[in-house]
């Protein structure tokens, strides 16, 4: 299985992309399933960095829930 592509992006990070269709409930799924909800992407960028840049409001809640600090 990969964890990421090759610029970093991990599951998590596609949810928080401006165009991204992911809501709480398949974001809920993926963290419950291992995925790493505070992962750094080859530019440095966390998943709550892409959540907030994009208005991702209720997926961020969603990661403070699973331990992620902003």
């Amino acid at each position: 299985m990969v964890d990421s592509d090759d610029l970093g992006q991990t599951l998590v990070h596609w949810a928080m992309a401006e165009d991204s269709k992911c809501g709480e409930k398949l974001l809920t799924f993926i963290l419950d399933k291992g995925a790493d909800p505070d992962s750094e992407n080859y530019y440095g960028k966390r998943s709550k960095d892409m959540a907030v840049r994009n208005d991702k409001i209720k997926l961020a809640l969603l990661l403070m829930k699973y331990k992620v600090e902003f």
